[in-house]
């Protein structure tokens, strides 16, 4: 038994795609014991069967619409579970020292927010102890975590894989994060939407959490935040490609030394397309104010209360939820809705150079583009990494594919 150096211990995560059946678990494996062979130690995050997670928030909006109950979390974390009880089996029967844990067992503690719990620390000490021997995998459970008074379990929100994956490199003190997934990095633009769109080699975090926020799928914002904040690198991979983990031409790295070591020919590095959005506006006619705090709550995000009117978007799955909770205020609102908008998102490095105001530069191109194709819009947030315009959803990938064309592609 050798002594296992830090340098040795790779963490990686696999998302629902790749572990959709056991086929693709097999090529899982398989990635692992690459990484083993080399004489590496690998901690392995998986996510739930692709549409797993799905199936069980159908059953369970069949009795309740509480998304945040002990009883969903408990039904919510069983998918990873049992990802990462087959993918272990399997890595044993390729003669790997595998060992599943749930997020308790890999001692992830979180807060008390139930069904969208935030990580306030790790204790690797049973990871490590699995680590021990060389060549040894541990596979983590994840979106999960548990409460240290109760012992009972949480699960993150959406993304919380990316999530947990990124936090156990913090917690393991390393330095880089692998995040396998169908896709081979992240695009400037979804090549489902532009058939020339060009994976971008380096990112850094700034601009991934804007794309992660504007509704690229590659990674959540959570995990990009927190590898912000512990100076983590994410490299992208897909399953699908040939594995060389020495190897940082593959993929894309996202991380904090993009400017130093990355020249670009413009200031946007590409356009992210939002999901499809309702925005309600409800004016209270009463002096109760609760259905704010009601519809943070059940929306897991914030919402602008402006006075005696509360304004929020409401995104697909949500309107039943929704719906119950406007109802139930009926007597007291009025409301009226904004119905199938969308926003695009143009990400980059939009700060003010030499007296140029960079942002207010792409804006003007931005608004030209829509203009001359008659696309009606909204300019909703300009910042030094993010320009947000809001649309009609019917025409958003054609103006996402006509502003990366004129705003990336063409330079």
């Amino acid at each position: 038994m050798g002594t296992i150096l830090q340098k040795n211990i790779v963490v990686m995560k696999f998302g629902g795609t790749s572990v959709a059946n056991t086929e693709a678990m097999q090529n899982v494996a398989n990635i692992v014991a690459s990484y083993t062979h080399k004489g590496n130690n690998v901690v392995v995050i998986v996510s739930a069967m692709a549409g797993h997670t799905n199936q069980l928030a159908k059953l369970w909006q069949q009795i309740s619409w509480q998304t945040n109950s002990r009883e969903y979390d408990k039904l919510m974390a069983t998918g990873e579970i049992i990802s990462a009880t087959l993918i272990t089996e399997i890595l044993k029967n390729k003669g790997l020292n595998a060992k599943s844990f749930s997020g308790m067992e890999a001692g992830i503690a979180t807060n008390k927010k139930h069904g969208d719990a935030e990580i306030i620390h790790i204790d690797p000490t049973n990871i490590r102890k699995q680590l021990r021997e060389r060549g040894s995998v541990a596979v983590v459970a994840g979106f999960q975590g548990f409460i240290r008074n109760s012992g009972d379990t949480t699960t993150l929100g959406r993304g919380g894989s990316d999530t947990s994956a990124v936090a156990m490199a913090k917690a393991l003190k390393l330095n880089k994060c692998i995040i396998f997934t169908d896709v081979d990095g992240v695009y400037g633009v979804d090549p489902n939407i532009h058939t020339d769109a060009k994976r971008i080699p380096l990112i850094s975090h700034v601009e991934m959490l804007e794309f992660a926020k504007a509704g690229a799928k590659v990674l959540h914002e959570k995990s990009v935040a927190t590898a912000q904040e512990a100076n983590i690198d994410i490299h992208v991979l897909s399953t699908k490609e040939t594995i060389n983990n020495n190897s940082n031409e593959q993929g894309t790295v996202v991380t904090s030394n993009q400017y130093k070591i990355y020249d670009r020919n413009s200031n946007v590095v590409g356009v992210a397309v939002g999901e499809n959005y309702h925005k309600c506006k409800v004016k209270l006619l009463g002096a109760d104010k609760n259905i704010a705090n009601m519809l943070k709550e059940n929306l897991k995000r914030g919402v602008n209360l402006n006075h005696d009117e509360v304004i929020f978007n409401i995104y697909k799955n949500e309107d039943e939820i929704i719906g119950k909770i406007l109802h139930s205020y009926a007597s007291k609102t009025a409301i009226t809705m904004d119905k199938n908008l969308s926003t695009v998102a143009i990400i980059g490095n939009f700060t003010q150079q030499q007296n140029q105001t960079i942002a207010d530069e792409v804006v003007a191109r931005a608004q030209s583009i829509l203009h001359s194709n008659a696309i009606a819009h909204t300019v909703e947030s300009i910042t030094e990494s993010c320009i947000t315009i809001a649309l009609d959803s019917n025409y958003k990938e054609l103006a996402a594919r006509l502003m990366y064309t004129e705003l990336v592609a063409n330079n």
